[in-house]
């Protein structure tokens, strides 16, 4: 385990340095300044949050709405959106902005944006195809995984063409895993059921998951925007009965995130289309810590 984590951690500093010139403009408080490596949620389109308690620390960016759907709702950090999430209604007939209390902690600011200030999707599949190569094999065709599979390697699936070249097999992952703890990669859809993924973990944890081996799951799947929340169709799904904990990035730059659990940690950001997260409990603590950065 010490060999793979070594080679994950050089592999990730190679990466710091593919990214300098995103990075270099992503210092400062402004939005515009950002780019969407620097969002603990970050996408071109809508972020949903369906909880009890939401905790978050982190900016949040979505070039189209931000809703909660909450009993209590507590951000530190900035939010842009193109509505005003502190008013209480539906979005398009689809996103409902509805919550008991929303507080921004420590004199941080929710701001409207408009088209124009619209941020674009960044390319890194390339490069987190480049990482999970070091320690993964390339399968052709659909997946359905497990967690001693993922504890030995990487997965990455591709998809399978016949002779032809028509596409037999859309590279799509599939899976009842105990742990995510190693790249998931897909050219299709990934569809996760987490069964106990990290655990359900308390707050007094905290210090735990920041030193958990960082994860990348990445699809490259392009789905539609949801016209209805109960027909969510993902590219990338991840379903518990308990707890899930994300400690790195998840990666959709054309689809549609969604994660249900009866608890959520994010310690990382998520960069899709769009992103839906369902919970009792969510909370996110970004403290820079993210996949692409060296520092996690």
């Amino acid at each position: 385990m010490k060999k793979k984590k070594s080679i994950i951690i050089l592999s990730l500093s190679l990466l710091v340095v593919s990214l300098v010139s995103y990075m270099a403009f992503a210092t400062g408080d402004e939005g515009s300044e950002k780019s969407p490596l620097d969002f603990a949620l970050f996408a071109t389109e809508n972020i949903h949050i369906y909880g009890t308690d939401i905790s978050f620390k982190g900016d949040i960016w979505a070039n189209k709405s931000l809703t909660f759907n909450a009993t209590t709702v507590k951000i530190e950090g900035n939010t842009w959106s193109n509505n005003d999430i502190k008013e209480r209604k539906f979005i398009d007939g689809v996103w409902n902005n509805n919550f008991g209390t929303l507080t921004l902690d420590n004199n941080k600011e929710s701001h409207i944006i408009t088209d124009e200030d619209s941020k674009k999707m960044i390319n890194l599949m390339e490069s987190v195809e480049g990482i999970a190569l070091e320690n993964g094999k390339i399968h052709n065709g659909n997946m359905i995984i497990t967690t001693d599979e993922l504890n030995r390697n990487s997965i990455i699936a591709k998809k399978k063409l016949d002779e032809a070249g028509n596409i037999n097999e859309e590279g799509d992952i599939t899976g009842d895993l105990k742990e995510l703890n190693n790249y998931i990669v897909a050219d299709g859809k990934i569809d996760i059921k987490a069964s106990n993924a990290k655990g359900i973990l308390p707050p007094n944890e905290r210090e735990d998951l920041n030193n958990k081996n960082s994860i990348v799951i990445a699809s490259k799947k392009k789905t539609m925007t949801p016209t209805n929340l109960t027909l969510y169709d993902s590219s990338i799904r991840i379903k518990s009965d308990a707890g899930v904990a994300v400690i790195g990035s998840i990666y959709a730059p054309d689809g549609n995130v969604y994660i249900e659990a009866n608890s959520i940690y994010i310690i990382g950001n998520i960069m899709a289309k769009n992103i839906y997260l369902r919970t009792s409990y969510l909370y996110g603590n970004d403290e820079g810590k993210i996949i692409f950065k060296e520092d996690l």
